[in-house]
């Protein structure tokens, strides 16, 4: 039975049929989804509270010597007598002097602890479990931005992976079958992750990458307002995004034109390559703005990437602020915009359906988690494919953890104090699989105290 909006609850043949409300109802929920999710990723953001005393669980983010590491920025030191279990065996005395871990591992520490103010948390007796990443099946829709030469089968970046296409790889009108793949092409993917990261399709679709006119509609929207810097007139700039992004872009021409130098640098060659008039083509921009409640990159569909001044302030170097400005560029490329904000909507609709079916703050909980996840896949997805943006440019992916360990805090502080958020410790894993096992000492995540 198709569903409209304005219908009650209604028993149709002894089967529950349900529709929203009201429009108004329908606008409320994604209100309260805003209020309510957004501060649970922001706490989702920060590090994990350590766990109970005798065991620790994370990413290792920083590597001292064999037996002394960080394990989500707190200090751990093994003995002689610890235990390191891989994948298929215990490791062996010469596996473990060679160096068990890396940079982005995912260990869990157990055994007796013993702690000293100011000295790595001892662990005596103790076993750590060398885990591969929980996440192992894998499907997903991405804009191909390479296709990968001298491969056997046909393999294309895409995602932030390096994914090998089936034989049987359908091509969506208007292309043909018997097509190639190319750089820009949208695909629709399924398949398994392999140890060295890439990504074994068991089916894939590729499409021409042409926006429909509900993403034109959306775009058209979501930009309310933008002057850029007029340096002649000393008029600082203006701009307003959807839906509650605002604020003036600064007349400091240096600051300007420094991220628009690195974020020019970012942008992928098929998409500079692309006339001007293809409906693929994005023109990007880069500005610093001035907007105190912001924490991160804003963007829009039209390519306008913004950091905020005190977020540039925080970062140390041109690869973290590469890393901030990849992010903005990945979530133009991947439509995110009109992807998130679809999944509110349909995360707003399961919440008010939710609370009618399983009654009051449980149901409606349980289609804000629903929509939170949606969320962090959108934002993994671009975590992912700003380190392709990175390494394409030239940049230090190893810089990109980091760059989002400086921003986390809310208020300016001493950061050397900042423990690893969980976006920093996704993208550890990810360089761990498949950038460099085994980066210099010299460009690992700063470690906080976490003690």
């Amino acid at each position: 039975m198709r569903l409209r909006q304005g219908r009650e609850v209604t028993h149709v043949d002894g089967r529950l049929s349900l529709a929203l409300y009201s429009r108004a109802m329908r606008r409320y929920a994604v209100v309260l989804f805003l209020l309510v999710v957004s501060p649970f990723l922001r706490a989702q953001d920060m590090a994990d509270t350590p766990a109970n005393d005798g065991q620790r669980k994370g990413y290792v983010t920083a590597i001292t010597s064999p037996t002394v590491f960080d394990v989500d920025a707190e200090h751990v030191a093994a003995t002689p007598e610890t235990t390191y279990v891989g994948e298929k065996h215990t490791l062996t005395a010469a596996e473990v002097a060679a160096g068990p871990l890396a940079l982005g591992d995912y260990v869990e520490v157990t055994g007796n602890q013993t702690m000293t103010v100011g000295q790595p948390n001892v662990f005596r007796d103790t076993k750590i479990v060398i885990q591969e990443s929980s996440v192992k099946q894998i499907s997903s829709a991405a804009v191909v931005d390479r296709v990968v030469a001298g491969s056997t089968q046909q393999t294309v970046r895409a995602d932030g992976y390096t994914i090998v296409l089936p034989a049987k790889t359908v091509y969506a009108p208007p292309l043909k079958e018997g097509s190639v793949p190319a750089a820009g092409m949208w695909l629709v993917y399924g398949g398994w992750r392999r140890k060295d990261g890439s990504v074994l399709a068991d089916h894939a679709m590729l499409s021409a990458n042409i926006p429909s006119d509900s993403e034109k509609k959306f775009d058209a929207k979501e930009l309310g307002k933008f002057t850029a810097p007029d340096y002649d007139r000393k008029k600082a700039g203006e701009v307003k995004l959807f839906p509650s992004v605002k604020g003036k872009l600064p007349l400091d021409k240096a600051a300007q034109d420094r991220v628009q130098r690195i974020g020019d640098r970012l942008v992928p060659a098929y998409q500079k390559a692309l006339a001007a008039k293809d409906p693929a083509k994005i023109d990007f921009h880069f500005y610093v703005m001035d907007d105190k409640s912001l924490h991160s990159d804003a963007s829009a569909p039209n390519g306008l990437v913004l950091i905020p001044t005190q977020m540039l302030d925080r970062l140390q170097n041109d690869d973290q602020v590469a890393a901030v400005l990849a992010d903005g560029i990945a979530t133009a490329l991947e439509r995110e915009y009109y992807v998130t904000r679809k999944g509110r909507d349909t995360a707003a609709s399961v919440v008010v359906v939710s609370a009618t079916v399983v009654g009051g703050p449980v149901g409606m909980i349980g289609g804000m988690i629903a929509g939170a996840r949606i969320l962090r896949k959108m934002r993994e997805q671009s975590g992912r494919e700003s380190l392709s943006l990175m390494q394409d440019a030239g940049y230090d992916v190893m810089q990109a953890p980091e760059a989002w360990r400086l921003m986390a805090p809310k208020k300016a502080k001493d950061t050397s104090s900042t423990a690893i958020p969980s976006r920093s410790a996704y993208l550890l894993g990810i360089i761990a699989m498949e950038y460099r096992k085994t980066p210099p000492v010299s460009a690992q995540v700063s470690s906080a105290a976490v003690r």
